[in-house]
């Protein structure tokens, strides 16, 4: 967040941020800490007058130790309330300039000596070490941090709605910025994965319909699909588990594996009443014939995603979400596809005997196979020559790519470092709001 206000000094500025803002955006569930950068922070200055100390025979350690002795927050209890347990703070901090004048030093002969006496005092603020601009002008910066286990989305909209309180009480010409948000990038990389999900259910829809050539065994097969997801977000609820980039990633892969058992048993359902057969006793014989077959091909996929649930670290924390969704999309797609398909095939599917279980595309890539198939079986040693050719390029290929933790993001912002000479701060104060309103006025 930048903070900016018209007619406040920057001293005034961080006082607020840090004072009166940060408290309030503590206390959001998830957040961590909020940390405040740029501004000038407030200080009281005590210039010690040399002279004056060596008149009242006085050192710079005893001086130290009055200020210290005079600023001290001490524990002296604590008490129990309503099943809660506080703790009793003393503050014997000095508050303003005149407390810090009438600090005593010592005694001379029954007469104090104070701060006041040996120093000057007056009000100030801590040297720069960091600028912070927002818009072209001068600003202070909040950083919210949220805590490791916090969902940043949740939080964000925490912090909104925190916002929204302070503004009414905070003073005239206050103005609060959002200004960088990771839950932006986040909403849009769900989104993105959530549309990619849905294309990727509607074009399984469309594959099916051409290869099939028939509306209501793509129907039948199609159902499989929404019943899957909608089954696999409950049991993701009551796993504990969200929807995020890792999970809709699972089910963005999963798509195309979710149906494949639905489409084994729509099809092989078809071939039994294309002969002819009863529609009951059709859908128990297709159904026994594949139960087995169906049952080892998806657990073979199951293992194979099964070790991603064992890793552990950053790692694990990515890969288990991913590799459980997935898991638990394949077994509840094997389930709808020998318990639910065959009864849908019984109220909808309607086969005419002797009609074809696949359609004319399919019919066509189907003769195409045909073809290459006989003539590989013509080409056998130069088949096992060229699959040690593609077993030796993919080995050698895959030595040469570059290896990574995570891909590059292109977070749709910009970065700029400005480097200058050591010592010119101040220099850097005046460029800086000029560089940034010209990098604007050219994005804009």
């Amino acid at each position: 967040l930048s903070l900016r206000a018209k007619g406040m000094s920057q001293a005034e500025v961080w006082s607020l941020a840090n004072y009166r803002i940060r408290p309030g955006l503590t206390r959001v569930p998830g957040v961590s800490k909020v940390v405040v950068q740029g501004g000038d922070i407030p200080e009281i200055v005590v210039e010690i007058d040399p002279q004056r100390l060596n008149a009242y025979r006085l050192s710079l350690l005893e001086v130290e130790q009055a200020i210290t002795g005079a600023n001290v927050v001490r524990g002296v209890g604590r008490f129990d309330r309503q099943f809660q347990q506080y703790n009793v703070l003393v503050s014997g901090e000095t508050t303003s300039i005149n407390d810090l004048k009438k600090v005593v030093v010592t005694q001379r002969n029954g007469v104090p000596i104070t701060i006041g006496q040996v120093a000057k005092v007056e009000r100030s603020v801590q040297d720069r070490t960091t600028v912070v601009t927002a818009d072209g002008s001068e600003s202070v910066l909040l950083n919210i941090v949220r805590q490791p286990d916090a969902n940043t989305v949740s939080v964000t909209e925490g912090v909104r709605k925190e916002l929204a309180l302070l503004k009414s009480s905070l003073p005239p010409g206050v103005e609060i910025s959002i200004f960088y948000d990771q839950s932006v990038l986040i909403g849009e990389a769900v989104t993105s994965v959530r549309d990619a999900v849905l294309i990727g259910a509607a074009l399984a829809v469309v594959v099916l319909l051409l290869f099939l050539g028939n509306v209501r065994a793509t129907l039948v097969t199609a159902i499989i699909i929404p019943a899957t997801v909608l089954i696999t977000f409950l049991l993701m609820r009551l796993a504990g588990m969200t929807l995020n980039l890792m999970t809709l990633g699972a089910l963005a892969v999963g798509i195309g594996l979710v149906i494949d058992d639905a489409i084994v048993v729509v099809e092989n359902v078809f071939r039994h009443l294309s002969h002819g057969e009863e529609k009951g006793e059709a859908i128990k014989k297709a159904t026994g014939e594949i139960f087995a077959p169906m049952i080892s091909s998806t657990l073979t996929t199951v293992v194979v995603f099964l070790p991603l649930v064992l890793l552990n670290g950053v790692s694990g924390a990515f890969f288990t979400a991913l590799a459980v969704t997935l898991v638990i999309a394949l077994m509840v797609s094997l389930v709808l596809a020998l318990l639910v398909s065959p009864t849908l095939c019984v109220t909808f599917l309607k086969v005419k005997p002797g009609e074809r279980e696949y359609g004319p595309v399919f019919g066509w890539v189907l003769k195409l196979y045909v073809k290459v198939l006989r003539f590989s079986l013509k080409q056998v040693p130069a088949l096992v020559l060229i699959a040690l050719a593609i077993l030796g390029g993919t080995v050698f290929f895959a030595s040469k790519l570059q290896q990574g933790f995570m891909p590059e993001m292109d977070e749709g912002a910009f970065v700029l470092d400005y480097f200058n000479a050591a010592g010119n701060l101040s220099r850097r104060e005046r460029q800086a709001p000029q560089e940034d309103r010209r990098h604007t006025q050219r994005d804009s």
